[in-house]
């Protein structure tokens, strides 16, 4: 049993559960991925929205980083093989995830979703860089993402950010000053 940097502890139930929602998630995205194409294909599936289904299809290509980064987290010995191929393959998605993203947001620049999308990524990104004990990264991708998230007027995943201890004081000053702002 290790503990992640969330403080709650992994055990092999919580990986075997964890191993099971990648599965899903693989699913989902391959579900996704076919509903895309079949929207821009047939006129029978004119009501399902592309962009959605791409916005949810990036959405799971983050959580499936973010439970490669628990697994890798929960990895002993660290530095190990396999946590480095845990922390390879959620990279692999956060840069699936982000090349969605972005795409999405040349054909929709004012798309909320998608601007949220890209600061999960970094705050995800920020969070694997913490887990390979890179703090200059994580502080900056965190950073990052709490600026866009400040954009956006997401105050919750504001808090969630500031309250984390690597982040510049001055950093999480300003951010607290936003906050009260926030409706």
């Amino acid at each position: 049993m290790m503990s992640t940097t969330s403080g709650v502890p992994v055990v092999a139930s919580d990986r075997v559960s964890l191993e099971e929602a990648i599965k899903g998630l693989q699913v989902a995205i391959e579900k996704y991925q076919v509903l895309y194409k079949l929207s821009k294909l047939y006129l029978h599936f004119k009501d399902v929205n592309p962009v959605e289904v791409r916005l949810h299809e990036a959405a799971c290509f983050v959580s499936m980083a973010s439970i490669k980064r628990l697994l890798a987290e929960a990895t002993t010995p660290p530095q190990s093989g396999k946590q480095v191929a845990y922390i390879a393959e959620a990279d692999h998605h956060l840069n699936s995830a982000k090349a969605i993203y972005s795409d999405l947001t040349l054909h929709e620049p004012s798309q909320l979703e998608c601007k949220r999308g890209l600061a999960n990524i970094l705050q995800e990104g920020g969070s694997l860089r913490y887990v390979q004990e890179k703090l200059a990264e994580t502080q900056s991708m965190w950073a990052e993402a709490c600026a866009v998230y400040e954009d956006i007027g997401d105050a919750p995943a504001v808090a969630a950010l500031v309250g984390h201890h690597i982040l510049p004081r001055v950093f999480r000053r300003r951010s607290q000053c936003l906050l009260q702002n926030l409706p």
